[in-house]
């Protein structure tokens, strides 16, 4: 911004924060998990689900609720 680099590092902030989930909480053994997100986190939810869903051990369900996350390019 105005000359100066920006680094985002929301993928790898994400990341971590499902790898504590997963030491802390045991969210790989979990049976049922359930991803959700509105607007922009809509498209998280699609971008990430299937990273997520490879982490479960066996689950008995894996769900994504997207409410708003898809963005269409029409004038208004």
């Amino acid at each position: 911004y105005k000359d100066t680099h920006l680094y985002f590092r929301g993928a790898t902030n994400f990341r971590s924060h499902i790898q504590w989930l997963i030491k802390e909480h045991s969210l790989a053994s979990a049976e049922r998990v359930m991803l959700t997100g509105v607007s922009a986190g809509g498209i998280a939810t699609f971008l990430w689900g299937e990273y997520i869903r490879s982490l479960l051990e066996k689950p008995k369900g894996f769900f994504m609720v997207v409410d708003s996350g898809i963005f269409l390019n029409e004038p208004s």
